[in-house]
């Protein structure tokens, strides 16, 4: 819900905001049990069946990234025409050891004034994940966004931090690009993402004024 909310919320007039892509359609893919546990496995099937039924962009905010069995999944989606969009993940560290997948387009965060996303304390290490895997950031910190448990007169919205909010603002970005030609392939619409970004360094932060010119 929350994920979705950041694509396709629709206008509130309460809080005068709205998902960055309010017209796409979303097809929600269950991936773990009810105790939040999954497979790799599962993971690589659902993406599949997402692609097999003719999504254009589809967001994985969760883990296995560093796993090479997402970029022969990754390589099946751009083989059909499917950007394959994925969190980097929370511990951050540095993950010089993980693969740099060709196929997926791997998202970091950052927080406010262009920096790495961290929120890590002495006893623990937190925020985005970074190395040379990850292709582009985008904001991980504060996003607001639909609430997935609402309580008896409880908020509709919340603002949640990590990753797993950072690649569905690029997946949304990728859906307006695709909404100009459908007939993109996902490298060009992975090349439009890269180029309409602002280069920060050694990766590149998403500007959403720059790509919905």
């Amino acid at each position: 819900t929350m994920v979705s909310g950041i694509i396709v919320g629709q206008k509130s007039q309460a809080t005068n905001t709205s998902g960055i892509a309010p017209f796409v359609k979303i097809m929600p893919l269950k991936i773990t049990t009810t105790k939040g546990s999954t497979t790799l496995s599962r993971i690589v099937d659902c993406i599949k069946y997402g692609v097999d039924q003719g999504a254009k962009v589809i967001n994985v905010s969760f883990t296995g990234v560093n796993n090479y069995s997402i970029e022969e999944v990754g390589k099946y989606a751009r083989e059909n025409g499917t950007l394959l969009v994925y969190s980097a993940g929370n511990h951050g560290r540095n993950r010089g050891s993980w693969p740099d997948h060709k196929n997926v387009l791997i998202v970091g965060g950052t927080q406010k004034g262009d920096r790495r996303w961290n929120c890590s304390k002495w006893y623990k290490k937190c925020g985005s994940n970074y190395g040379h895997f990850v292709d582009i950031v985008a904001p991980a910190k504060d996003i607001f966004t639909t609430k997935a448990h609402i309580t008896l007169g409880g908020n509709e919205y919340s603002t949640p931090n990590g990753t797993s909010f950072s690649a569905p603002i690029v997946s949304a970005v990728a859906a307006l690009i695709y909404s100009v030609n459908p007939e993109f392939t996902a490298q060009e619409v992975e090349d439009i993402l890269k180029a309409s970004a602002t280069n920060i360094g050694r990766t590149y932060t998403l500007s959403l004024i720059h790509i919905s010119e």
